[in-house]
């Protein structure tokens, strides 16, 4: 803590933050710490005696700051908000299962909800055919607006439809990088367009998904928010648009 002429300031000191936080046992060994500088973000690492890791990350800006995490091939992307301070966590082993706690469980179904319009995205009409329509649509019970998210590697992820076991596509395969290229269901076969990078926000289990081959986020098009809206790889931006929750 510093007093400048009346002016408290807390100052977050790293091992304090390493000692409360739950996540970082007694006996912990730091491996690791980066610092923006004042006014950035900062962060440490542990390794816990099971092996375990975890990082406490303070943004100490006067904004929200976005920044990354990466351990053993696998990262983490996320916007922490002014003043705040986050823990992560993760098995420390390496290997294909996708990183820090807090995310995404590949074993689950989820459903996904965008942020503007509150529906779900869905497989159209129920359809089983390559080609079919990556929509809206007001959320319900249906598996046809199940998803799972496959890990393929370097924390991207292959996302199929529990219906018909299709993968999010971007039409036209690994060239296809155009803003407004539509994305929809095709049998997975590895491609890179066919390979999703989510990204966690700010807003508890929010996300916005990135197209592996283009670097462009998922949206609905037009921030649309009727039944049927399809969706598309637009310029990653702050639009609710391309702002998605995931529920199981």
């Amino acid at each position: 803590m510093e007093i400048d002429g009346g002016q408290v300031t807390r100052n977050a000191e790293f091992y304090v933050l390493g000692h409360v936080s739950k996540f970082i046992k007694a006996g912990a060994d730091r491996i690791g710490s980066t610092s923006q500088g004042a006014g950035g973000v900062q962060n440490v690492a542990f390794q816990n005696s099971d092996g375990s890791r975890a990082a406490v990350v303070v943004n100490t800006a006067s904004g929200s700051q976005q920044f990354s995490l990466t351990d053993n091939g696998r990262s983490l992307v996320y916007t922490l908000p002014a003043g705040a301070v986050a823990t992560f966590t993760w098995d420390g082993s390496g290997g294909t299962t996708e990183p820090p706690v807090g995310s995404i469980d590949p074993a689950a179904w989820y459903q996904v909800r965008n942020a503007d319009s509150g529906a779900c995205l869905d497989a159209a009409d129920w359809g089983t055919a390559n080609g079919t329509a990556l929509q809206q649509w007001a959320c319900g019970t249906g598996a046809n607006q199940g998803w799972q998210f496959r890990p393929t590697g370097s924390g991207h992820y292959q996302v199929v439809n529990r219906h018909n076991a299709k993968a999010w596509d971007v039409d036209g395969g690994p060239g296809a990088t155009a803003d407004g290229t539509r994305v929809h269901l095709w049998s997975y076969e590895g491609g890179v367009n066919q390979q999703w990078r989510p990204e966690a926000l700010a807003g508890a289990g929010q996300y916005r998904f990135v197209a592996r081959h283009s670097g462009k986020c998922l949206a609905v098009d037009n921030s649309s928010t009727v039944n049927g809206a399809r969706l598309s790889q637009q310029p990653c931006s702050g639009s609710s648009a391309q702002v998605f929750s995931l529920t199981r």
